[in-house]
């Protein structure tokens, strides 16, 4: 391995959603390369060509970007490299790199991608919350003159009714929040602040 001081030129090509940088050496051969999503900037694939030679220095960049309705890209890219005088050989050498980019880039994503995500409480970590039965005791522990009705079932919270409260101090009857918390819920929150519930079972 050697190091060549001289200039290295960066080319970028793009057809669709297929996106490469080609870095080439003073005399226009292929050094490194590396496909990438161009949304995300996410390295896809990358290799070198010539593995003897470290070019320290990039001072041109040209950038060509295309775009076409026909389906077989993989062909198109590769006349692309054609006419961008890219070898015979080289451009072979390329071309499982831009299929598998292709590939990736072109995979259908799961309608299940989109989706909301539900995190529920399992029995185990409902377990862990304040329950007990509605009482004059647990009122003044929650120093509280008047409970107000669970804001899940609209319905008075009577005494000896068993009831959960909530970190944030809100009250529910056991049934109603169980429910709230372990199935009906698309995070595990307080129905009334949305306090996150998960935070008070890991102190």
């Amino acid at each position: 391995m050697y190091i060549n001081q001289t200039t290295m030129t960066l080319i970028n090509i793009s057809v669709n959603n297929i996106a490469f940088n080609f870095q080439l050496d003073s005399e226009n051969n292929l050094v490194k390369y590396h496909s990438y999503n161009p949304d995300t900037g996410e390295i896809i694939k990358y290799g070198y060509y010539s593995v003897d030679v470290i070019l320290l220095e990039t001072v041109i960049t040209n950038y060509y970007s295309y775009y076409t309705e026909r389906h077989d890209i993989v062909d198109i890219f590769c006349s692309l490299l054609e006419f961008h005088r890219f070898k015979p050989e080289v451009i072979e050498f390329l071309r499982p790199s831009i299929m598998e980019t292709n590939e990736v880039m072109n995979t259908p994503i799961p309608t299940s991608f989109w989706e909301p995500v539900s995190l529920r409480l399992s029995e185990e970590d409902f377990s862990k919350l304040n329950t007990k039965p509605m009482s004059k005791k647990l009122k003044k522990e929650l120093d509280l003159e008047e409970v107000d009705d669970c804001v899940i079932c609209m319905e008075e919270i009577r005494s000896r009714m068993h009831c959960t409260t909530l970190e944030c101090k809100h009250i529910f009857h056991k049934k109603c929040i169980k429910q709230w918390l372990m199935k009906d819920c698309q995070l595990p929150t307080c129905p009334c602040c949305r306090m996150d519930v998960r935070k008070s079972l890991s102190k």
